[in-house]
């Protein structure tokens, strides 16, 4: 695919404040890595992503994980299965998500002044609702500003030396910017409660309105489901108790 690179001066605060589906078949992939951990933290295993490619080679991937271990409780498919509550500091949901995108081999190399030819999306559904969904969104041109925007350093030091850059990091739904993600307001999310959330992860080309980036022609999309079931110990006494319920049942029968 050739897209131009185009450069606005202009455009470099909107590019760097504005980035924090297309039906397809999902797979398992293992996206590009630094020092073997997943790049966009240290310690996380960069395994068990959902991702899509388009024919252009472009690629965005999706991992739903614990906080504290990098992996979910299971899997099926592009369902992840997490803890409710909190993380070990006590502070952060027990879980997040990884999300990364891949250019096609070739992309331009954007400097410091310039933006990618690409348009990225993210969505997070905020409502825990099994079948309903309340999405928040972050979208914007993908710019070498951005702090989520890294650059292959060199030979051998991704697992990938032919991919050009990522856009790689994590997040949770604890994040207090999310307030400022459209629409604009808080997202009444509760760590603690069982649920359903839905991601998705967009590429799309960028174009132009006169001076203006917009969103063109969409290129690969990917979507995961994250579930959160109760903490082990939670389940397990809830188990208990139902079992001493039965059992108390029979003793009246």
């Amino acid at each position: 695919m050739t897209r131009s690179v185009c450069f606005r001066s202009t455009l470099l605060a909107f590019a760097a404040i504005s980035f924090l589906a297309v039906p397809a078949a999902a797979a398992l992939v293992s996206p590009s890595k630094a020092n073997g951990t997943f790049i966009a933290g240290s310690g996380i295993p960069a395994d068990n992503f959902t991702s899509v490619t388009a024919n252009t080679g472009d690629t965005v991937a999706l991992k739903g994980r614990l906080r504290d271990t990098g992996q979910p409780l299971s899997q099926s498919g592009n369902v992840y299965y997490v803890p409710t509550g909190l993380a070990a500091d006590n502070v952060n949901p027990a879980w997040s998500f990884d999300y990364q995108f891949t250019p096609e081999d070739g992309a331009a190399d954007p400097n410091f002044f310039s933006l990618t030819d690409y348009w990225l999306t993210l969505e997070v559904d905020f409502d825990p609702t099994p079948g309903s969904a309340s999405f928040k969104t972050v979208a914007g041109p993908v710019s070498g500003l951005a702090p989520n925007f890294y650059a292959n350093p060199g030979s051998g030091a991704w697992s990938n030396d032919v991919t050009p850059w990522v856009v790689s990091d994590s997040a949770n739904l604890g994040f207090a910017s999310w307030f400022l993600a459209l629409p604009i307001g808080p997202t009444g999310y509760d760590p603690e409660v069982v649920g359903e959330y839905e991601i998705r992860l967009t590429v799309s080309e960028l174009t132009f309105f006169g001076i203006i980036p917009v969103r063109g022609a969409d290129i690969a999309a990917t979507n995961i489901f994250v579930q959160t079931v109760p903490e082990p110990a939670t389940a397990a006494m809830a188990g208990v108790a139902v079992i001493g319920l039965l059992a108390a049942r029979r003793r009246r029968a």
